[in-house]
């Protein structure tokens, strides 16, 4: 399959010459400007919000009871412990103008770029178990949906997003520190409000992987709108 890195082409050089891949935590990407492709104000969040609202049921008395509609069950994850390295499976200018790339870079051997990213995490101390590095299709989910058991499972959140990015048919790569993958380590709260993206701060924490020169593991894809 396919993988495909858009970024604006001052990064390719440093990317296909160097192998510089750069890890973004959750917590960036839940705080960009809405009017880029990549902001997600759930990212690392899983939203449950069913359609006759939630049902509980108290665990003294066995009685159930429904909230309004309005109310949300979000399942965070520990977003500033969590990297991810976003691509896609489909190429064009569409999605180059949506993320405000005018380059693309082509993952022709996912084989060899993933050891090469395995090898790389292999020499930091806080990730404690390189091979439990995530890649795949991100699932895309209706808030409708019931999370079943995802909403304590913080790898299934990192690799999920909500449908209206259904478009964009992301690939990612994911690692975490500080034991962020670990079941249940996550944080639940019900609330009524609609997040919106929140003022960038001044850093977020970052991973900067360099794994070689990549030149015979890709292509380079290159498209005429002006770059971000």
């Amino acid at each position: 399959m396919p993988i495909y890195k858009y970024l604006p082409e001052r990064f390719a050089d440093a990317f296909v010459n160097r192998g510089e891949v750069l890890f973004r935590s959750l917590s960036y990407f839940h705080d960009l400007e809405s009017t880029d492709g990549r902001a997600d104000a759930y990212e690392g969040t899983r939203r449950y919000r069913p359609h006759g609202g939630l049902e509980i049921t108290s665990v003294t008395t066995g009685q159930k009871s429904n909230f309004p509609e309005s109310v949300s069950l979000e399942s965070t994850a520990k977003t500033s412990d969590i990297f991810v390295f976003c691509a896609s499976t489909q190429l064009g200018p569409t999605l180059a103008q949506e993320f405000q790339a005018d380059t693309c870079i082509e993952i022709v051997d996912e084989t060899r770029f993933v050891a090469r990213l395995r090898a790389a995490l292999t020499r930091r101390i806080r990730v404690r178990a390189p091979k439990t590095l995530l890649r795949g299709l991100v699932n895309y989910y209706e808030c409708s949906e019931a999370p079943i058991v995802d909403w304590a499972l913080p790898d299934r959140i990192t690799m999920s997003k909500p449908a209206r990015f259904k478009h964009q048919h992301e690939y990612r790569f994911a690692f975490a520190i500080n034991d962020a993958f670990r079941v249940q380590n996550t944080t639940q709260i019900l609330t009524t409000r609609e997040r919106a993206a929140a003022v960038l701060a001044e850093s977020y924490p970052q991973d900067l992987l360099v794994v070689g020169n990549l030149h015979r593991l890709v292509n380079v894809h290159r498209f005429n709108i002006a770059a971000a």
